[in-house]
Order: C-alpha cells, then sequence, then structure tokens
C-alpha cells in the first residue's frame, strides 16, 4: 500500500509512521532526517498540546524496524564509499540537537509572560513530551527542570529575576510531564524534586502559574505516579 502521506509535516499531523519510514528509505540522507526533525518542531510550536502525539510517531520512527544505514554526516558530501551508521544511531543526535536547540533558542530572548504563547514554555513542553514518550532524553534537557525550579546545585545566574516565574512555570510543566519518567532513571532526587516544589512557589506571581504549581504539588502528594498529558498540561494555560 502506498503511504497515505508524502511530505513530513502531513505524515507527522497523521502520526503516519509508515509514510515518514518511507521518506526515510527513499531518501537516507541528512537533509532527509533534519527536514522531518524541523516540521516536528514548527508543527510542536505551532500546537503544543499535541506535543505527545508528535512525539511519540518519532520515537515509533527511532525504533522502526528495517531502515536503512545512513552515511557518516562528516563524510556525506564525499566523493567515493563514506563509511556508515544505522538510523537509530544517526536519529538519536540529530533529534537531540533539534531540542536542546530550540530550548536554548527560545531561552536567549526569554518572554516573562505566562501564557500560552511564551516560546519557551513551548520549547519545554516539547522537551518534557519527548523525555515521557522517550523518543529523545537527556540531562541537557533535565538541566532546564533543575534550573527553572532552582533545585540544589543548579546555576543561580540561568534566569534572571525578571525570568524566575516563566522559568519556574516551564520547569513545572516539564515535571507534570515527564517527572514520573525523570525519577524512574534517578535523573533527579526525589527528595530534592519534592523540596523544590515546595520552596518555588514564592517566584509564582500569576494565577496561571500557581494552577501549574499546584498541579505539579497534587502529583507530588501522589508520589508522581502519573504523567499529565501534554493537551491536558496546556489545557492548564490555555484557561482564562
Amino acid at each position: 500500500m502506498a503511504p497515505v502521506s508524502s511530505d513530513p509535516t502531513t505524515a507527522i499531523k497523521l502520526n503516519d509512521i509508515g509514510a515518514l519510514a518511507a521518506l526515510v528509505r527513499a531518501n537516507p540522507s541528512m537533509f532527509m532526517l533534519r527536514t522531518i526533525l524541523n516540521a516536528y518542531w514548527s508543527l510542536g510550536t505551532e500546537h503544543p498540546s499535541k506535543a505527545d502525539a508528535y512525539n511519540t510517531v518519532l520515537r515509533d520512527l527511532k525504533l522502526y524496524p528495517d531502515m536503512p544505514r545512513f552515511p557518516a554526516p562528516e563524510f556525506e558530501n564525499t566523493l567515493g564509499t563514506a563509511p556508515t551508521d544505522t538510523f537509530v544511531r544517526t536519529f538519536v543526535p540529530e533529534f537531540f540537537d533539534r531540542v536542546t536547540s530550540g530550548l536554548w533558542e527560545a531561552r536567549q530572548d526569554m518572554d516573562t509572560e505566562v501564557d500560552p504563547d511564551n516560546p519557551f514554555l513551548i520549547a519545554s513542553m516539547l522537551s518534557a513530551s519527548a523525555m515521557k514518550t522517550e523518543a529523545c532524553f537527556s540531562s541537557d534537557q533535565v538541566w532546564y527542570i533543575r534550573d527553572g525550579l532552582r533545585m540544589k546545585g543548579s546555576d543561580p545566574k540561568f534566569f534572571t529575576p525578571e525570568e524566575y516565574e516563566a522559568g519556574a512555570v516551564a520547569g513545572l510543566i516539564q515535571v507534570l510531564s515527564a517527572g514520573k519518567r525523570i525519577l524512574e532513571r534517578e535523573m533527579i532526587e526525589e527528595g530534592d524534586l519534592r523540596q523544590s516544589l515546595e520552596d518555588i512557589g514564592e517566584v509564582i506571581k500569576c494565577s496561571t502559574g500557581e494552577k501549574v504549581l499546584q498541579a505539579a504539588r497534587e502529583l507530588a502528594r501522589n508520589n508522581f505516579k502519573e504523567s499529565w498529558s501534554s493537551r491536558d498540561i496546556w489545557a492548564l494555560l490555555d484557561e482564562e
């Protein structure tokens, strides 16, 4: 059967894993891989409530069977026979670069408003969902939680005082989404996380931030047994 969708954006929108795999098989190149990842990030920033669906389809692509080998990036444009690597070993670092560069770019021009249009909150939602679904998981992503919640050992100057609240809400969003997975991987000490959820309340000033904070505290009271969906998290920010 022919793939339903013939471009990465449509394939991701439709969760069409077969179409994405077909695109990669037809053109096993870094260009195609980055085109897919850029389409993912563009869709996610436009529709952050759908972050879980978009990350899930890319996780499934990462694990898809019988994918072609890729030329090593540093040799891709050379003549002759280039060394190759497996699809998954090529995909993982590229996904990491897309997610962490998106976080860093949003951080550089930090929006201090706590609302659903804040690029840093959107990037944090995408990163957290990537960790929860295990599409992309790294210590670099976890450090944004540590710094946002001003946890023990975090960089106290990562955010300016004007940015404390938005940085904290970004961290809370990530706890709601990926806290369970992060604790399972022992990337953060549970006691430190619980304490930070109590202490960070002093920087939360707006009603939206307070709702996100209370949701994270309730999650802690339930021993982080559940993970919030991206749709439910984003509904907290969208509520009037």
